[in-house]
């Protein structure tokens, strides 16, 4: 096994990683990478967890009444494909601005 990447030990320290077993044994005998965990430990041990707050009520009907409101009624909008010549073929517009209203083309 190669060492382990950064994205490895972070998944291994979370205990999301899919290998742990592989892990735990890479890093039992790589000095190297296990100084690596133990410094990206020490550190995310620092971060407070914050939960997610839960969204007001009603807050999901008014996000898509919003976005049918501003994309639905304007077809070109959701049809267009392309903002000038740079853009390679994506869509002209973000959900931040079908959300905010955006400019118009």
């Amino acid at each position: 096994m190669n060492h382990l990447s950064e994205e490895q030990i972070v998944l291994h320290y979370y205990g999301d990683a899919e290998n742990s077993g592989e892990i735990e044994r890479h890093l039992a005998g790589c000095s190297e990478c296990r100084a690596q965990f133990e410094q990206v430990q020490s550190l995310l041990k620092q971060i407070e967890l914050v939960e997610a707050p839960e969204p007001a009520a009603g807050f999901e009907e008014k996000t898509w009444l919003n976005l049918r409101q501003h994309c639905c009624d304007k077809p070109r909008r959701c049809q267009s494909t392309t903002r000038g010549s740079g853009s390679g073929g994506r869509p002209s517009g973000t959900l931040a601005d079908v959300a905010g209203g955006g400019n118009e083309h």
